[in-house]
Formats: structure tokens, C-alpha cells, sequence
């Protein structure tokens, strides 16, 4: 489902975590979410780069010395990162 009208749902998922508006309950799924889709979708790395994606939850990142941003988006943003960088999740658990 991620992957259909040319990865809308990445894009708005993107949306959600430049917004100042969201809240960050939001946030965290958001980054957990796509996170998964790059871990599972064989072209995840690759849409996530083209979007910005992976920049904007980098730059969440860059936040965490900001004592208002919330430790559970740190959290996801830390783990959905992990996930970009991973290049063969297989071998992971051997």
C-alpha cells in the first residue's frame, strides 16, 4: 500500500514530520513507518533519498539536543535511521 499513487503515503508520512503541527505521537509512527517500508520494500532506501525523507528524519535528529523535542521521536528517528544505513537486513541476524 505504501508504494501505490507513487509512494503518497511516504510523501504525506514526510509532510507529518516537517510540520511544526504534528504532534509527536505522530512523529514517532511516522518515522517507525517508514522506517519498515525501507527495511521492507526492495526500492525503500532509494524512494526514501529521492523524497528527502531520510534528510528530514535526520534532521529530527539534529533536534535532540532541543530540549522540547520528545524522546520517543528521538527514539524512532535514531531507529528509522538504522534502518536506512542497513544495506542487507538478512545477514543482521546470523
Amino acid at each position: 500500500k505504501l508504494s501505490e499513487n507513487n509512494f503518497e503515503l511516504i510523501r504525506v508520512l514526510s509532510e507529518l514530520l516537517r510540520s511544526d503541527k504534528t504532534k509527536p505521537q505522530s512523529k514517532a509512527v511516522a518515522c517507525y513507518d517508514i522506517g519498515e517500508f525501507v527495511r521492507l520494500h526492495p526500492a525503500g532506501r532509494k524512494v526514501v533519498t529521492e523524497l528527502k525523507t531520510k534528510k528530514t528524519v535526520m534532521e529530527l535528529l539534529e533536534k535532540s539536543d532541543d530540549k522540547s523535542t520528545d524522546p520517543e521521536v528521538q527514539k524512532q528517528a535514531l531507529l528509522c535511521t538504522r534502518k536506512m544505513m542497513v544495506s542487507n537486513w538478512e545477514m543482521i541476524g546470523k
